[in-house]
């Protein structure tokens, strides 16, 4: 065999007996990228008006949903008090039955005071009838009685009727404040707001000046969110949150750290520090006390070229990707920029529409055989 078909056949056996390794691969992309520190934490009501139920009671209806936004004046809660509800009945009843007997006493002195009227005509007409003798003295002095007596009758039908007005004026003020009790048992909202602490469910008893609702200012809704301890050198007051709740999957919140109190504490075996954030914007959906997860904005760019982390790699201080050219991955030297939990920016390196080789099963070495994954 000659020397050239010697290597031939090497360099055959070569690529029969390391075929190219299969390869996934992703792509550089620019686009915005933001790094965030990540947090569970939970909503706190915001400074508000508290409404609070003016009887005891039940609960008898629910009308607005937990984190509802509401005007002043917006039914929240009904209570059931059926004492006050009986008593204002009774009240009616009372006034209506003093209403009837105050139209008849008013109709018998009007009666009473036409009876005394004539009969004072009568009278009056007797000094002339008297002199022409048109009667007797006898018949004057009975007009006269009878008119004494309708006198006295009319005086008695006025304090009847006066005291029935009075009375009726007493029952009316009293059945008035009843019902203006009763109608505070529908609790409205005291300010225009987002409702928070609502009840759980109707049928629960309630206390007589206590807590049923809050209606608080949406742009004031805190979150006390729980950054573990090696995090927190990290976060500043000012910088950006994004708040997620798992019941809303769709929809995030923007807010600002406004707080980073010293000091930490266990919750859960993890040592954490406690950092107040105010979502600034529309906190509307979002339930009171809720658990949510809170992502710190530690660092972001507007247009970044970002490639998976798990494309990066590391020989002592130097990172490094390999990039897929030509059927081969080539050892690229690359410098980072900010790094997220799932991507990284490369700031030199790697060309936007590159593509890097994503880790495999086999280690690869410069210029190894690869082929992409179908």
């Amino acid at each position: 065999m000659s020397a050239k078909h010697g290597w031939l056949a090497v360099a055959v056996c070569a690529a029969a007996c390391h075929p190219a390794t299969i390869v996934q691969t992703a792509t550089a992309t620019r686009r915005a990228l933001t790094v965030p520190i990540l947090a569970d934490g939970t909503l706190e009501a915001p400074p508000g008006a508290e409404v609070r139920a003016p009887e005891g009671g039940t609960i008898g209806a629910i009308l607005v949903r937990e984190g509802q936004r509401v005007a002043r004046g917006t039914p929240l809660v009904r209570l059931d008090n059926p004492d006050l509800e009986q008593r204002v009945l009774a009240s009616r009843s009372e006034s209506a039955q003093l209403a009837e007997e105050q139209q008849r006493s008013a109709a018998e002195l009007a009666a009473a005071q036409r009876e005394r009227d004539h009969l004072k005509t009568i009278v009056d007409s007797n000094a002339r009838l008297i002199k022409s003798g048109a009667i007797t003295e006898q018949q004057r002095a009975a007009d006269d009685l009878n008119y004494q007596a309708a006198v006295q009758k009319a005086q008695q039908a006025e304090a009847h009727a006066a005291d029935t007005t009075k009375r009726k004026q007493i029952v009316d003020d009293a059945r008035r404040a009843l019902e203006s009790r009763a109608t505070l048992l529908v609790m409205r909202a005291p300010v225009d707001g987002i409702v928070f602490n609502l009840p759980r469910q109707s049928g629960i008893s309630i206390a007589p000046g206590q807590l049923v609702a809050t209606v608080g200012v949406p742009q004031h809704v805190r979150v006390r969110a729980r950054v573990d301890a090696p995090d927190l050198p990290r976060v500043r007051v000012g910088q950006r949150m994004i708040v997620k709740f798992e019941g809303l999957p769709n929809q995030q919140w923007d807010g600002t750290i406004t707080l980073v109190p010293p000091g930490l504490r266990e919750v859960a075996a993890r040592e954490v520090g406690e950092v107040i954030g105010e979502i600034t914007g529309d906190a509307t959906g979002l339930p009171s006390n809720a658990s949510v997860n809170v992502e710190i904005v530690i660092g972001e760019k507007a247009s970044a070229l970002v490639i998976p982390r798990g494309a990066l790699l590391r020989d002592g201080n130097a990172r490094f990707v390999f990039l897929y050219a030509d059927g081969k991955a080539r050892r690229t030297p690359v410098e980072i920029g900010l790094i997220a939990p799932n991507e990284v920016e490369i700031v030199s390196g790697v060309r936007e529409g590159d593509r890097v080789i994503l880790p495999a099963a086999t280690p690869l070495r410069d210029g190894d055989a690869v082929k992409v994954a179908s």
